[in-house]
């Protein structure tokens, strides 16, 4: 039989000392405090490389040795040991840097070390073998010799299969092998030995939710209207409404009373959970609104559709504790599966592995029904935790997701359809899959922001009518921007010592001693995304407030830690601080922290002085003169240090004068330099801040041109550093406008003429980019809901599948090596993309990403092709620089929206045609409205955009001059003054003529 010694590149030895390997690399253990053994100091002493203290668990320390007495090239210190000792997890961590370190350097063949981890006897020394091996040949083809003076590990390790070595990950290993240590863990043991379920209280809170009955069969459905119709509430507030009589009151104290039960981050768990040490399921990421919302759904329809996962799996925990997992998580039990046992996660019954495994490893509470608990805790412990839950390729969300609506197996509730995408009929969420390419669109957005010919401030509209996904591709949009992670701070982060997680007296002086240094994190925020729900802020007087709040509390937010977020706080209010009373404030807390201290040190001297003056016995002596005092001192320091390094427990928020943003709402100035400051201070100039702005046209009218005076005031200038999207019913708000802005219609008959209110010309003003959401044509939908109701996943053969993903490869290899995109774009290219769309959704819009990546980066506005074609449009656009630059946005943007795939018509568009259509979309945006939106049904009849450009087109062509036409203009549509346009009748001839139509365009999908 092989074992793991017969591997080509891992070497042991046994017997032999470490220190006269040969090899370029030599690996020496060190404790987190720094302290190495007695053979390894000389050799620090002789080369004069001392390791650091306070060096993480995990890590190495790398030295370049430049002692040609020695046969080794570089020195690395590495540390196992954790604040309860070694782990597995760092000798997995250590294993991959060295493999990372030598794959770095050239000169590197050989590494040498002992057994990492095993020093202590903590850790058995044949697992940290197997480990430290493993994580170093997963990611080197370097040699790996290992030393270690223990033949009883030596002969452990010949005793290896190697086939049992190959087929498990490190990660396995290392997981494996810290599982089997858990039972001595003092957070374990209580539910192991436990004769009581972990969670009775909760467990029967959960029965008198699932029992609750009342007489009147609507009573849940009646609950649920008034309870969603109050979002903007909290639970407390809606309990309030009711009296403690009605049940309505004690249904919904039940359901708060469990997520107290259910969640870490439950508003009543101080006084509805009953358990001493406030114990929870689960830390979620659901809110409390959003539990009870679900558990009164629940109720009234009686099945799990539209819940997320998190609840649904609350629920099941609660009916079958000693089956699931208090994991509530999908998206944790996905990289559990996937990166411990190399399974996919999609039902329920997957995860018996795990409850297998506990018990073969003989991990197995008292109480039975205590299983899925036990083994949930175990999986969360901080260095089982990292071994599972890493996601290096970010294929999962932390975002909720509408439940897995698998089979059930127990009553009373029914069984639910498979999950189709039929199921996103039954709510009014935004939508999470992307049943219409949308993503499409949002990779064509991001990329036209991320150009470089783009520069803010600019406001891009998504218009479409309510229901039609503009909420959806705006997620979307957020999500490709999050491609772009923060940037490393650029300069060293102040922290205190031991202190790195939260703020002390010691580290909030030195932020105030720094606070005119360069903050650490300064400009590192690329593309930050801030999210506004304007309907939120119904009053007038709350819109600048809430606009402010929001932009400043979401960027700050994103601040990688919390101690980096605090010490940003302080310097934004430095101007309101009086630091002086701050000072003073932290001296008095220090000081009186050390008040016992000072005493003890004033007894010993006393007692020094009495011992001096009565000559007391030597024994004495010895006490008083020497122990005693060199006692006291340590104490006092060991006080003054344990003073600094104190949590600060006081309230700094009495030392800002905060800006009175609730009294004074309504005055933009209160906040204005709060604002510059925020976007100065931590947005990246090359990346600016994205603000999105969400259901706009739910807002009244007044709502709505506060928001819009908002926007003017960034976009004027005074803050450069933005985009904003804005997801709008542009009818409704353009509506909302003219309501706003009555006392001025009817002043400019001109402007009616050019854009058809007053509305329409604030909309046209304020938004650089109006990207109208195309609509389904007749077979577009046809398939659409075909797949709806019906979904359908192709399944290709082994061999077309590998000849597809092949194929794609090489694609991806040709557009990687700057290949030009007119010779990339062919028909069998477009038939390939089809073609791995049908066996490989995400890796299609993956290569469909770096077509429009590839576009942006070859597309420039100085392009001859597009000189020439501003050239010959300039004539219709006009001289305006607003006119002109709105519609170089515009075609830069559709270029990229051509390479999209969306619609492969689209890609053989000629430019000059492209261009044509954006003259009419910037010239006559009533024209395109009407096609659209059907909103001069009148006039320009049909049922569908196609039918509407074609009767429209139809009707200006069987006029044969303009005079007849105008005659039909004031028989038929005297109102539409727009129609009356010469410009525009001439420019619909043209596109006759130059074998372009306003079907085409409809076709494209560009309206």
């Amino acid at each position: 039989m092989a074992n793991i010694a017969d591997h080509n590149n891992l070497e042991l030895h046994v017997g032999r000392n470490l220190l006269e390997a040969k090899a370029d690399i030599l690996v020496i253990t060190q404790s987190r405090s720094g302290h190495i053994n007695g053979i390894n100091l000389a050799l620090a002493e002789r080369l004069g490389i001392y390791p650091e203290d306070d060096t993480p668990a995990g890590e190495i320390d790398p030295r370049a040795v430049l002692n040609s007495d020695v046969a080794f090239k570089y020195l690395i210190y590495a540390v196992a040991e954790g604040p309860g000792g070694p782990t597995y997890q760092a000798v997995r961590s250590i294993g991959i840097k060295l493999a990372e370190f030598a794959n770095e350097h050239k000169d590197v063949n050989t590494v040498a070390c002992g057994v990492i981890g095993a020093g202590s006897n903590d850790l058995k020394g044949i697992e940290c073998l197997r480990i430290l091996s493993k994580s170093f040949l997963e990611n080197s083809y370097k040699t790996l010799n290992i030393y270690t003076n223990d033949h009883a590990t030596f002969e452990a390790a010949e005793n290896l299969d190697i086939r049992e070595f190959d087929n498990n990950s490190s990660s396995k290993l290392a997981f494996n092998a810290s599982v089997k240590e858990t039972y001595t863990n003092a957070s374990i043991s209580p539910i192991i030995n436990s004769t009581d379920f972990y969670f009775e209280f909760a467990r029967n809170k959960y029965d008198e939710y699932i029992n609750f009955k009342n007489d009147d069969p609507d009573f849940f459905k009646k609950l649920r209207e008034k309870f969603d119709s109050q979002k903007s509430s909290g639970l407390i507030e809606i309990l309030n409404e009711f009296s403690d009589s009605q049940p309505q009151y004690e249904f919904l104290k039940i359901c708060g009373e469990l997520v107290a039960y259910l969640d870490e981050n439950a508003a009543g768990k101080i006084d509805w959970n009953r358990y001493p040490d406030k114990r929870v399921v689960a830390k979620s990421h659901v809110y409390q609104f959003d539990w009870v919302s679900c558990f009164i759904l629940y109720r009234a329809e009686n099945n799990f559709l539209g819940l997320p996962s998190d609840v649904i799996n609350a629920m099941r925990f609660f009916q079958e504790p000693e089956r699931k997992l208090s994991m509530l998580s999908n998206r944790d039990r996905r990289l559990l599966l996937r990166n411990i046992y190399g399974i996919t996660y999609s039902k329920e019954e997957d995860l018996d592995i795990v409850f297998k495994q506990f018990k073969l490893w003989g991990i197995y509470p008292t109480n039975p029904a205590n299983s899925g608990v036990l083994i949930s805790q175990v999986l969360y412990l901080d260095e089982i935790e990292k071994l599972w839950n890493y996601d290096p390729d970010k294929t999962e969300s932390d975002k909720l997701f509408p439940g897995n609506l698998e089979s059930l197996e127990f009553e009373p509730v029914p069984v639910p359809p498979p999950k189709t995408i039929a199921s996103n009929f039954l709510t009014d969420y935004y939508a999470k899959e992307d049943l219409l390419d949308y993503k499409l669109y949002a990779s064509a957005i991001v990329a036209f922001i991320n150009h470089k010919n783009t520069n803010p401030p600019l406001t891009i509209g998504i218009m479409a009518p309510w229901g039609k996904g503009k909420t959806s591709l705006m997620r979307f949009i957020e999500e490709k921007l999050k491609a772009f992670p923060p940037l490393e701070p650029t300069t060293i982060y102040h922290t205190a010592k031991g202190c790195e997680k939260t703020a002390t007296f010691r580290l909030f002086r030195r932020w105030l001693d720094k606070a005119k240094e360069k903050f650490g994190y300064e400009n590192t925020l690329r593309y930050p995304t801030v999210w506004f729900n304007a309907w939120k802020f119904q009053k007038n007087e709350q819109i600048w407030a809430g606009f402010a709040y929001e932009i400043i509390h979401q960027l700050v937010n994103q601040l990688p830690n919390e101690l980096a977020r605090e010490e940003f706080w302080l310097r934004l209010n430095l101007k309101r601080v009086d630091q002086e009373k701050l000072r003073n404030k932290i001296r008095f807390k220090v000081i009186n922290k050390m008040i016992n201290g000072i005493g003890t040190v004033v007894l010993a001297i006393i007692s020094i002085t009495i011992s001096i003056l009565f000559k007391w016995s030597t024994y004495i002596d010895l006490i008083t003169c020497g122990l005693f005092p060199i006692g006291a001192i340590f104490y006092f320091v060991n006080d003054q240090k344990s003073a600094n390094d104190e949590k600060i427990d006081f309230d700094i928020e009495k030392f800002v004068k905060q800006p009175d943003y609730a009294s004074k709402r309504g005055y933009f100035h209160e906040v204005e330099d709060d604002l510059r400051d925020v976007m100065n201070l931590l947005v990246d100039s090359a990346k600016p801040a994205v603000i999105f702005i969400d259901d706009l046209d739910r807002c009244s009218p007044n709502t709505v041109a506060e928001v819009v005076e908002a926007i003017n005031l960034f976009i004027s200038g005074d803050f450069p550093k933005c985009y904003f999207i804005l997801g709008q019913d542009a009818q409704m708000v353009a509506a909302s406008l003219d309501v706003a802005y009555d006392k001025f219609s009817g002043q400019s008959p001109a402007m009616y003429r050019e854009q058809g209110s007053l509305g329409w010309h604030f909309m046209e003003k304020f938004v650089q980019l109006q990207f109208c959401i195309p609509v389904l044509n007749g077979e577009q939908a046809s398939v659409f809901f075909k797949n709806f109701l019906q979904p359908h996943k192709f399944v290709a053969t082994k061999e077309e599948n590998a000849s597809i993903h092949a194929k794609a490869s090489i694609l991806e290899k040709r557009i990687n090596s700057g290949e030009k995109m007119s010779e990339l774009l062919t028909p069998e290219t477009t038939k390939l993309e089809s073609d791995l769309k049908r066996v490989d959704p995400d890796r299609a819009i993956e290569i469909q990403d770096k077509f429009i990546d590839a576009a942006a980066a070859e597309y420039d506005d100085n392009d001859p092709e597009a000189l020439e074609l501003v050239d010959g449009i300039a004539q219709w656009v006009g001289t305006s620089p607003r006119s002109m630059k709105r519609f170089i946005n515009l075609y830069r943007f559709y270029r990229f929206l051509q390479f999209t795939n969306r619609n492969v018509m689209l890609q053989e568009t000629a430019s000059a045609h492209l261009g044509q259509w954006i003259v009419l979309m910037i010239r006559w945006p009533q024209l395109v409205r009407a096609i659209q939106w059907h909103t001069e049904s009148d006039f320009i009849s049909g049922t569908t955009a196609l039918d509407r450009a074609r009767s429209f087109e139809k009707l200006v062509h069987q006029h044969s001059g303009y005079n007849a036409w105008t005659k039909v203009i004031d028989s038929d549509a005297p109102k539409l003054t727009w129609l009356r346009d010469e410009e525009l009748y001439s420019f619909i001839k043209i596109l006759k003529k130059d074998k372009n139509s306003l079907e085409k365009a409809v076709r494209m999908g560009v309206w």
